[in-house]
């Protein structure tokens, strides 16, 4: 829940795709590069951070930001308009690139067998270079 706290939004206005040094050097992808992150269930937009303490085929996306609610914009509440905060909508938000449990009626994200949360951890992705 790091945006919506001002302590630790200090440390990073947002969140990157992050990538081992040696993948990026075989995949020509530098740092800095904008890039699209493909899912199965959905794709995602954002900036490439290129650093060695990435495992090695694997992609990072530090949890809590992209939110599209959450206090992100403004709201109106019994009549009342509550001002929205656009710095916790910046960076790319992972939940929406998790694999969809098709057995569960509606739009539900698959779920991790040993912890039952939502299964953001093990999702095979595809990092295509926009620029």
């Amino acid at each position: 829940m790091l945006n919506n706290c001002p302590t630790l939004q200090v440390l990073s206005d947002t969140n990157y795709i992050e990538i081992n040094a040696s993948d990026a050097k075989e995949l020509g992808l530098n740092d800095g590069q904008e890039v699209m992150v493909e899912t199965p269930s959905n794709k995602a937009k954002g900036v490439l951070k290129v650093r060695q303490g990435v495992a090695r085929g694997s992609l990072g996306i530090s949890f809590g930001y992209g939110k599209w609610e959450y206090g992100s914009k403004d709201t109106t509440i019994d009549g009342k308009v509550v001002t929205g905060e656009s710095l916790r909508a910046t960076g790319i938000a992972s939940n929406p690139l998790a694999l969809i449990d098709n057995s569960v009626k509606g739009k539900y994200g698959l779920s991790e067998v040993i912890t039952g949360t939502h299964n953001r951890n093990g999702i095979r992705a595809k990092i295509v270079p926009l620029s």
